[in-house]
């Protein structure tokens, strides 16, 4: 009982910082260039973003119920996939992790799905 209230706690704390983080970093983001200098802030934010997915990819393990889900969700998880193939290829990694706040050219687009 306890054990899982914490595995929740943590859970919610692991699948609610990520949001929060982004919008101190697009608010301030020369607190960002400057604390991570001399790396590019474009990569670093990059390296956090993959370290936040893992550790939501095993939150949401720790959680989960499993049971085969109907076929529909299938194509939703393709097209979310889809999508995101799409953002990374039209404005890239520059784009995608924030670089017009750190002084980077992003190429704005108006091809599907912009």
């Amino acid at each position: 009982e306890k054990m899982t209230t914490v595995i929740w706690g943590m859970s919610l704390l692991v699948q609610t910082f990520p949001p929060i983080f982004y919008t101190v970093l697009w608010t301030y983001p020369d607190v960002w260039v400057r604390a991570c200098a001399p790396r590019d802030p474009v990569q670093a934010m990059g390296d956090v973003a993959h370290v936040f997915k893992g550790l939501q990819f095993l939150a949401f393990l720790s959680v989960a119920t499993w049971q085969i889900p109907p076929w529909y969700k299938f194509v939703f998880l393709a097209l979310g996939q889809f999508l995101n193939v799409k953002v990374y290829e039209l404005i890239g990694t520059t784009g995608v992790y924030y670089g017009v706040r750190f002084n980077k050219h992003v190429p704005w687009r108006t091809e599907f799905p912009y």
